[in-house]
């Protein structure tokens, strides 16, 4: 199962995610099914309804929102 229909599981369905985006046409879900990858814009809202992470549902996820690092010095070092 790919990360677009998990998050169609977790919604309860392709009209019930629809609905929950305030989308007008089912159908626009429906082509992200197709396709296996949602708009950005879009990922940041199917997350929120979800709690599916927006890095796995678009093919450029992980390049749009990359991991934070943790580093000694973003963390500050412990002496």
């Amino acid at each position: 199962m790919n990360a677009i229909d998990e998050a169609i599981a977790k919604a309860g369905g392709v009209v019930a995610l629809a609905t929950a985006l305030g989308l007008d046409r089912y159908q626009t879900v429906q082509s992200w099914q197709r396709t296996g990858s949602a708009p950005a814009h879009v990922c940041p809202d199917i997350e929120r309804v979800t709690g599916v992470s927006r890095r796995r549902l678009n093919r450029r996820g992980q390049q749009i929102w990359p991991e934070p690092s943790l580093s000694t010095e973003s963390l500050g070092a412990v002496q």
